[in-house]
């Protein structure tokens, strides 16, 4: 999987997805000249609205009482890592409540 940068994302809003996915894999390719691996599956998901400007601030939204955990980067901030950490911060609070026994509803 491949991720452009949001500066490179807004150039190539307008773009084909199919030029902007053969752009990405050739921006690799000049990266990692020795690569010869050729892609099994080629497509691009141009993410319009996931620019995160004013992020939440917290690692997950979580309902005890529903048993529920909200996570994204849209918590954390809107990069990969910060979905990471967010997934696992609900996960934690998940298996804190199962931990604890208590169960929702």
């Amino acid at each position: 999987m491949l991720h452009a940068s949001p500066a490179w994302t807004r150039a190539h809003l307008e773009d084909e997805r199919e030029a902007v996915a053969e752009a990405l894999v050739a921006a690799l390719r000049e990266r990692i000249p020795s690569l010869e691996a050729r892609p099994l599956h080629l497509a691009a998901h141009l993410w319009r609205f996931a620019l995160v400007e004013r992020p939440v601030g917290k690692g997950c939204l979580y309902d005890p009482g529903l048993g529920l955990a909200v996570c994204g980067d849209g918590l954390l901030g809107g990069r990969v890592s910060s979905a990471l950490l967010s997934g696992a911060a609900a996960a934690g609070r998940l298996l804190e409540q199962i931990g604890s026994g208590v169960t929702p509803g």
